[in-house]
């Protein structure tokens, strides 16, 4: 499939073969918008596929927005997705941790955006800049 921009809207309750079967067809896929979708709870169980090979090398720019997940889930999701230079979200329920983990496990990432992190403060931004800093440094 030779599609570069792929924008889902309103599907619910994705499965991990379902993204596999669709997204991951896209071989020449560089912007992915999910909008007002939601993962299943168990959106990765029984999956037929290899669930810690990449959904994409392709996708270079990730927007979600209005996405249903567990917060686990949001971070093994984004991961699947290697060569991410550009992820945008509306929204973040991350804690410090799992934002510093899912940011640190893309090395191609230069621009986050996210004008609402619900566990922002100055300590946890300072904290969040001071970790990735001596990531990309090392």
């Amino acid at each position: 499939h030779n599609l570069s921009i792929l924008h889902l809207f309103d599907v619910k309750d994705l499965h991990m073969d379902d993204l596999r079967l669709t997204i991951g067809q896209c071989k020449c896929l560089e912007t992915l918008v999910i909008n007002e979708c939601s993962l299943r709870e168990d959106w990765e169980h029984l999956a037929s596929l290899d669930r810690r090979k990449p959904i994409s090398t392709s996708v270079r720019m990730m927007q979600l927005i209005s996405f249903q997940s567990l917060p686990n889930q949001l971070v093994q999701f984004i991961s699947l997705f290697m060569y991410l230079q550009v992820l945008e979200m509306d929204c973040c329920s991350l804690d410090l941790e799992s934002l510093k983990s899912l940011l640190l496990q893309q090395p191609f990432l230069h621009t986050f955006r996210c004008p609402d992190w619900q566990h922002i403060s100055a300590p946890n931004l300072a904290t969040l800049q001071v970790s990735v800093d001596e990531e990309l440094w090392i």
